[in-house]
Formats: structure tokens, C-alpha cells, sequence
């Protein structure tokens, strides 16, 4: 009883201990993300977050941006209105300075969407912007391979949705588009004329939520134009990842992933149980040999005749099976006499005797 006891405590203790990080800091539970893609290739780009702020000044959403994309429009806002937008943000600004503020940071790699956590405590906060030039045509298709969670947050997600669709209306479906997902463990799928991108496990600082994704030409009419074809993008884009060049599709990887994980789950556990009951058997033979080695082989009848003292050790031995001991004293009692087979006699149809076997 100590020992279980014992063993509680350790367990909620443990089990205390694993979830204090969770605790700590700040936490962005979801990040819920609408881009909508225009004629001319541009994208803008709606980050619903939700979460709780503890420390520090400031949230920011770094984007690792090549030089032709060009950022504008940009708003935040959160359960009590809208910030205001400044021209340059500066990072060591105090939490006061920073508060109902947001501003863009260059970078050597690119540039951060900064904006003040304002108040401690849950939050939710709206982020908005426009990107131009994120589409380009190429020779075969038009396409964007473009990160919509960077690396490198200083808070990380719980769980990140994106969802993508045409401005003008237009269904995107698996005819007319091919995408693919890095960066994440989740899924991206073709959902009700767009494409869905989710996350199905909690993101760390090196996980990113990365699009790749490639429409039929005529579609847009994309203003940044480029000399090669997106298959090389594509390519690329493959290199190092999970994918195979032979174009597997994000669905198709994540669904493989999702049954791999289910069978371990599930299978894993149950061959455990099962060789840890076959060790436990075959260890319980071993002794069983063991022990009789140390008696030898005998054919008088052990405990002096008491077959109630015989068959309670054949029970504890695992060598009895139940109800063994009725017929053992059967078979005692008709060698001592006191049963035997007597035959009687009935009288049948027209008289005639017919004999009958019984015991007593």
C-alpha cells in the first residue's frame, strides 16, 4: 500500500513538474490565418492570434522576404481597437512605448511585423497587411513558395490554420492547382474551393508553416514575371524535405505519417504486453522445472494420500487444473472400494429385461 501510494505522488509530481514550462511565458495558442490571392499576384494576408502574454514588450512575425516583395497596408488591433502604425519601430522602445503600436523592423534577411503586447494576460490580436509580387508567372504555371509562420518567433503557436482562396471567387480545387506543406506536422488539403493548411501538433522555434503552391496558367495574371519554369521551383523546393521527386502530394505524406503513428501508438504498446507476459511464463516454467529437478521423479502417491494438501499444491504451482480434484477422488475412491460399477436391470417393452451400467 506504501509502495502505491508512493508511486501517486511521484507521478503528480512528475506530471507538475513537465507542465510548469507550459506555464511560463507567453503562449499563442492559435493562429488562424486568411490570405487571399489577387489578380496581379499580390496577397493579402489576415493572423487572428489568441493566447496569453506574461513578459516581455513585444510580439513579432518575422519574414525571411526576397527584395520584390513589398509590404503595405499594415494594420494591428486587438480586443480594445486598433494600434496605431509607425513609421519606424524601434526595438528598444519600453512596454509603455511600445503599447497600441506596430511598425515594421528591417533585418539583415529581411524584415519583422513588430507590434506591442500592450497589456498582460489573454489576448487577441489582429494583423493585418498587404504583400505585392508574392504569385509569379513562370513558363508552365504560376505559383508562390511562401512562408506564412517563420522560424525564429519569439512566441510559438499551439495550433496554426491557414486557409487559401482567389479573390475573385474561383474555386481553387486539385483540377486547376497542385500544393504542397514544410515545415509542419499536419496536413494541407483542397476544402470547400481553397486550400487548408493545419498544423496537428504543437509548433517549436524551428518548425515553419510553409505553401507551396502551383496553379494552371490563365488563372492570374501575376505582375512579376520569371524566366524559368516552376518544376525547378519545384524541385528545389523538394530538396532535403520529406518529399520524393516523383510528386507526392502534402495530403498523401501526412496521411502515410498519420497511419505510421497510429500503428506504433497502437502496436507498439501491445507488443510489449505481450512479450512481457511471454517472459513472465516462460521464467514461471523455469522455476517450475527447477523446483521438481530438486525432487526427482517419484510414483507413490506425495502428501501421505491427502489429496486436498496434493491439490492445493498443484493449484499454487500452476500444474492443477480447476475441478481436477473431483475426478482424482473418483478414482481414489474406486481404488479403496468404496465406488464400483454395479449393473441393474429394467424391465423394457414385451417384458424383456434390459441391462443398465451404474455406479454406487
Amino acid at each position: 500500500m506504501r509502495k502505491r501510494v508512493s508511486g501517486l505522488i511521484l507521478c503528480f509530481f512528475l506530471l507538475f513538474a513537465l507542465a510548469l514550462p507550459a506555464f511560463a511565458g507567453n503562449q499563442v495558442h492559435t493562429i488562424d490565418i486568411q490570405a487571399v490571392l489577387y489578380e496581379d499576384g499580390s496577397v493579402h494576408i489576415t493572423q487572428n492570434w489568441e493566447g496569453r502574454f506574461e513578459e516581455g514588450t513585444e510580439s513579432y512575425i518575422p519574414m525571411n522576404a526576397h527584395d520584390y516583395l513589398t509590404i503595405s497596408e499594415l494594420t494591428v488591433s486587438d480586443q480594445n481597437g486598433i494600434y496605431d502604425t509607425v513609421p519606424d519601430w524601434n526595438i528598444d522602445w519600453s512596454f509603455e512605448e511600445k503599447a497600441r503600436r506596430c511598425g515594421i523592423h528591417d533585418t539583415d534577411s529581411g524584415y519583422e511585423i513588430c507590434f506591442g503586447i500592450s497589456r498582460y494576460g489573454q489576448n487577441r490580436y489582429t494583423i493585418e497587411y498587404k504583400l505585392d509580387n508574392v504569385v509569379g508567372g513562370y513558363a508552365d504555371k504560376d505559383g508562390v513558395n511562401f512562408r506564412f509562420v517563420g522560424d525564429g518567433m519569439n512566441t510559438t503557436p499551439t495550433d496554426v490554420t491557414v486557409q487559401i482562396r482567389l479573390a475573385d471567387g474561383t474555386p481553387i480545387t486539385d483540377e486547376i492547382a497542385d500544393v504542397w506543406g514544410f515545415g509542419f506536422a499536419g496536413e494541407v488539403v483542397f476544402e470547400n474551393g481553397s486550400i487548408v493548411a493545419r498544423t496537428d501538433t504543437p509548433m517549436d522555434d524551428q518548425n515553419h508553416v510553409t505553401v507551396l503552391l502551383s496553379m494552371e496558367k490563365g488563372l492570374l495574371s501575376p505582375s512579376r514575371q520569371e524566366s524559368g519554369s516552376f518544376e525547378e521551383v519545384r524541385k528545389k523546393a523538394f530538396e532535403g524535405s520529406d518529399y520524393d521527386n516523383v510528386g507526392s502530394t502534402g495530403e498523401e505524406v501526412s496521411a502515410i505519417a498519420a497511419i505510421i503513428t497510429t500503428l506504433l501508438s497502437i502496436g507498439l504498446p501491445i507488443m510489449l504486453i505481450i512479450w512481457i507476459r511471454r517472459r513472465k511464463k516462460k521464467s514461471a516454467e523455469k522455476k517450475m522445472q527447477r523446483f521438481a529437478e530438486r525432487f526427482g521423479y517419484f510414483r507413490d502417491i506425495p502428501n501421505e494420500g491427502r489429496l486436498s494438501a496434493t491439490y492445493a499444491l498443484g493449484r499454487m504451482f500452476g500444474v492443477c487444473e480447476d475441478g481436477a480434484i473431483l475426478a482424482t477422488g473418483m478414482l481414489r475412491l474406486t481404488q479403496l472400494g468404496c465406488l464400483a460399477p454395479v449393473e441393474t436391470q429394467e424391465v423394457g417393452f414385451m417384458a424383456r429385461p434390459r441391462k443398465r451400467s451404474a455406479c454406487g
